[in-house]
């Protein structure tokens, strides 16, 4: 199975992402992103591996009327949530789902790019930046966010996976976090024709409620849900204690509150 296929998420997964994920996670993300990048009004904006499109829909409300969002995901499940979230936020965007490596997109249609946790699973980096480098107009920025070191929550969970679960699909938890290398990640971009190549690292604050709630949920919505699934209730409740109880430093009376460090890499075209 190809990495990018192994990170696709099915079933109901789209709606916990975006009921779960996207508040606790990928909205602060997206807004600290936002605040470290130049954007202005009447951009038109390609958002790439968009999810259930966050980053897009806050993008959208900068750019305004006179701009333009097109989100890109390879899954379906995401894009379908995606087109549903956005007509809830009343923002006229468009949602396509594909793969970056052949956007059906004509040469220099984008001012700016945004990868919000995506570069990391393109199967075949160089050619996904080469192919974004195209659709952007000379001199446009692509932004992207790639998670540095494990931080405490997946820590945990990877902990919890080892014991309970197995050692192979712990590993596969930690997926996420291996491509951090930043003079490793600066090769494709190069390669793809990319300069002005900077990075500056952020910290995001990831927000989780009661455990009990939370923990569940979050696992929920994972590559790896089926393997949790298939515990009996003892193992699978004795799991979710172990991320609870090695979380506790970061306990706050209505859950967790636990830092997230991530790269920001930005590039020109």
């Amino acid at each position: 199975m190809a990495e990018q296929e192994a990170w696709q998420l099915e079933g109901n997964a789209a709606q916990i992402y975006e009921e779960q994920k996207v508040p606790s996670l990928f909205r602060p993300l997206a807004e600290i992103t936002l605040r470290h990048v130049d954007l202005d009004k009447g951009d038109h904006v390609i958002d790439l591996a968009c999810g259930t499109g966050i980053m897009g829909r806050l993008a959208a409300k900068i750019v305004g009327s006179s701009g333009s969002v097109v989100g890109v995901d390879l899954n379906s499940g995401m894009i379908e949530a995606a087109k549903q979230y956005s007509m809830v936020d009343g923002v006229n965007m468009e949602w396509h789902q594909g793969d970056v490596t052949a956007l059906p997109f004509p040469d220099a249609s984008f001012d700016v790019a945004f990868c919000q946790q995506g570069l990391q699973f393109f199967p075949d980096k160089l050619a996904a930046l080469k192919e974004i480098r195209r659709v952007l107009k000379p001199g446009g920025p692509v932004n992207m966010t790639v998670w540095s070191d494990l931080n405490p929550y997946n820590a945990a969970v990877a902990g919890a996976l080892t014991q309970y679960v197995s050692a192979q699909v712990a590993a596969g938890s930690t997926a996420p976090f291996e491509f951090r290398d930043l003079v490793v990640i600066k090769k494709p971009l190069i390669a793809a024709g990319f300069h002005d190549i900077t990075t500056e690292p952020l910290i995001v604050e990831r927000l989780l409620g009661p455990a009990e709630k939370s923990i569940p949920t979050e696992l929920a919505g994972v590559p790896y849900a089926n393997d949790v699934a298939k515990l009996d209730t003892p193992t699978r409740m004795a799991l979710f204690k172990y991320i609870s109880d090695a979380l506790e430093q970061y306990r706050v009376a209505d859950g967790f509150v636990i830092p997230q460090d991530t790269n920001l890499i930005r590039a020109v075209a």
